[in-house]
This record gives structure tokens, sequence and C-alpha cells, in this order.
């Protein structure tokens, strides 16, 4: 495939990036960037990219991988809000954490229900939360934040 291939949408509006992206196939992921590192920044179903696409599905290696390669000028505040809270539902809270740092004022932001991500986090069970500390960090980062 060229270049411009890479871009086609099907019907339903997603490149065949958006698709293997989701299918949690990194190496073809990254063999498609390396022809086109703009298709990271095409939005497919829903107006998603594919970074919220792969959030969704919770694989840590892909999430990783197109966290970097989207960059931070394609997403904007609500984008960031609905990233941190498929990152925190996944328990990817290294990602999590590093969103919080870089756009500290995503702590503050609410989604319809006028919940912040930190509601989230505090209704997760217990037993997770004392074991992992990382998202204990990611809390106390969050409130340190919101100061």
């Amino acid at each position: 495939m060229n270049k411009e291939d890479l871009a086609v949408k099907n019907n339903a509006g997603n490149t065949a990036f958006f698709l293997v992206a989701a299918s949690k196939r990194v190496e073809i992921v990254k063999a498609m960037m390396e022809k086109n590192e703009d298709i990271v920044k095409i939005r497919g179903d829903n107006d998603m990219l594919p970074l919220h696409k792969v959030a969704l599905e919770g694989d840590k290696e892909m999430v990783e991988y197109l966290y970097e390669a989207t960059g931070d000028e394609l997403l904007d505040n609500n984008d960031r809000f609905h990233l941190l809270v498929n990152l925190i539902n996944h328990g990817l809270y290294d990602v999590a954490l590093d969103l919080v740092e870089r756009h500290p004022q995503i702590v503050l932001a609410r989604g319809k229900n006028e919940e912040t991500a930190l509601h989230l986090l505090v209704r997760m069970p217990v037993l997770t939360r004392i074991l992992d500390f990382n998202s204990i960090r990611l809390c106390k980062d969050s409130a340190i934040h919101m100061c």
C-alpha cells in the first residue's frame, strides 16, 4: 500500500490503521506508521482517534505506543478526559499519571454525569486500590494538581 491508501476510510468511517490498532497487532501498526505517520491523527468511528479506541480495549502495549505517537496537539481537553477515564478503567495508571502530569487541568474536568476521574478512582475495589501503588500515586498527584 502507498501512503495515501492507508488514509482511506471504509463505509463505517474507519481506516485500516484504526482497525489494526484495535486488533492489538503492534508490529503491523508500527509498519503502517513507517509508511504514513499521519494516520495516527485520522479519527474513525464516533470521532475517535485510534488511541481512544485502543484505550477502550485496554491493550497496554498498544496504548503506550499510540500515546507517544499521537502527540498532545491532537487531543483537546475533552479527548484527554475520556482518555484518562479509559486508562483508569483498564488499570493503565502509568500512562494516566503521565497524562495528568502533562495536563493537570484534566483532574478538574467533569464528564456527562458531572464526575471527575478521581470519582472513578475512589469507586475502585478497595483491595485493588490498596495493592496498586500506581493508582495511589495517581490519586495523590491528581489531588496536588487540584490545589
